[in-house]
């Protein structure tokens, strides 16, 4: 199950988020506990998060700084591209 999962429900375009699952470190549990996160006031629960540890930190970490050697290897216009993208899907979808 994605991590925000229930949230990922309340959007209009629920699709937007569907690669969740194949990010190493955000798409899974780097072990087997998780938590909820609930809103105070209302009871619900809003998302699944790690409980993590050293290691499994350590673990996500590793899986972030090898994911880091893929954005480096773009060059500076090609990041731009991806960031002014990302802009405009918030801006496109601020009021999901």
């Amino acid at each position: 199950m994605p991590l925000c999962l229930p949230m990922i429900r309340r959007l209009k375009s629920p699709h937007l988020f569907g690669a969740i699952d194949r990010l190493p470190a955000l798409g899974r549990p780097v072990g087997n506990k998780t938590f909820e996160v609930v809103n105070p006031s209302t009871g619900e629960v809003l998302a699944e998060l790690p409980d993590m540890g050293v290691e499994e930190t350590r673990a996500a970490v590793d899986k972030a700084y090898v994911a880091q050697s893929g954005w480096a290897a773009l060059t500076a216009r090609e990041r731009s591209d991806v960031l002014w993208r990302w802009h405009q899907l918030i801006i496109d979808h601020a009021g999901d």
